[in-house]
């Protein structure tokens, strides 16, 4: 199962202790934390640069694994920070991919679609109080003496209830499955982590968990075949009838303009249609289900950690889609912004 999921994905998955968090721990974890606004975005590799400026990284690692309440509230801070931060490129972009959708750019909304889902990754995992942090461009004057061995400078982190967990590459090669596979670049660690965060405890509250952290569209492997590729109806597959007449380009020109439909409800989404004429397969199969399952699935956790916030609203989260796709796609735009407010004030 593994050998073959990974095969087709390119997506392997790792085993550490303690890692996904069960729905009670996050609850435990983020209970009397209240996030706060930041003039300057401190990202985690910043935070650790200017703690290795006084301290060496043993040190460091050695405190982290305490369970230091300091310790664990600024990485709280810096993992939340980091998720809201995500959460919004992935909501913009999930609504970029709608309008290049809309006006039959199949593959550059396939691309959109995809970073979408990249930064939903981050958004979830950072919501699970986890990351992958990267030292080896951000250590500037750090003195020698104090930076990580050159196998600690990318690590996982995740934050629990006795400590901030610290497992560099090197360690987490020897967890992963299938085994002998390298991570390769900066995007298939952050899937393989997001990969690894599947069978989480108590989230039977969130509806279409497994096809969310499914990888059956906009994937890695996916991404770059429609990106890169050269290859015959890979990349641009929409533009491979350049050769040929006109009329035989219109012909063979794949993508039709996004309907209107509300891809939220299936019933609403077959509104008006006869029954003869709608079939069941095309509101699964819509593209936009794993993004609205992934949007829905991140406010539903979202609002049972019950986080006091205002970083994410409903208030700014129907401001972009005003401005992004309301006048283009107003039946979407009403049921996605009914819907979200069920998600996240329940």
């Amino acid at each position: 199962m593994l050998d073959n999921e990974f095969d087709r994905f390119g997506v392997p998955k790792l085993s550490v202790v303690g890692f996904p968090p069960s729905l009670e721990t996050l609850r435990d974890l983020y209970d009397g934390f209240t996030p706060i606004p930041e003039f300057h975005r401190d990202s985690l590799e910043e935070l650790f640069s200017r703690i290795l400026k006084t301290y060496d990284w043993d040190a460091v690692v050695s405190e982290f694994g305490l369970p230091n309440s300091e310790v664990r509230d600024v990485i709280m801070q810096r993992l939340f920070y980091r998720s809201c931060v995500a959460f919004y490129r992935f909501y913009d972009l999930f609504l970029a991919h709608l309008v290049t959708d809309g006006f039959s750019f199949r593959t550059w909304s396939k691309v959109t679609g995809y970073y979408s889902r990249f930064y939903f990754v981050q958004a979830w995992l950072n919501l699970l109080q986890s990351s992958w942090v990267d030292l080896s461009k951000s250590l500037g004057d750090v003195p020698e003496g104090s930076r990580p061995a050159r196998d600690d400078l990318k690590f996982f982190l995740f934050n629990t209830l006795n400590g901030v967990k610290i497992h560099n590459e090197k360690e987490l090669r020897k967890v992963v499955a299938p085994q002998g596979v390298n991570f390769g670049g900066s995007h298939q660690i952050w899937w393989t982590l997001f990969n690894s965060s599947s069978n989480l405890e108590s989230f039977d509250f969130i509806p279409e968990l497994d096809f969310v952290q499914s990888f059956y569209d906009f994937n890695p492997k996916e991404r770059n075949r429609e990106n890169y590729s050269f290859q015959y109806l890979e990349g641009f597959p929409e533009l491979e009838w350049f050769d040929q007449s006109s009329e035989q380009m219109a012909a063979h020109f794949m993508p039709r303009p996004r309907k209107d439909k509300d891809f939220t409800d299936m019933d609403a989404y077959f509104k008006g249609e006869e029954p003869a004429s709608s079939y069941v397969d095309d509101f699964y199969c819509d593209d936009a289900q794993i993004f609205w399952h992934s949007l829905d699935a991140y406010l539903r956790l979202l609002r049972a950690l019950n986080v006091p916030q205002d970083f994410i609203t409903c208030e700014k989260l129907e401001f972009l889609l005003d401005i992004h796709i309301k006048e283009k796609f107003p039946v979407i735009a009403v049921a996605m912004s009914e819907k979200m407010r069920l998600a996240l004030l329940g």
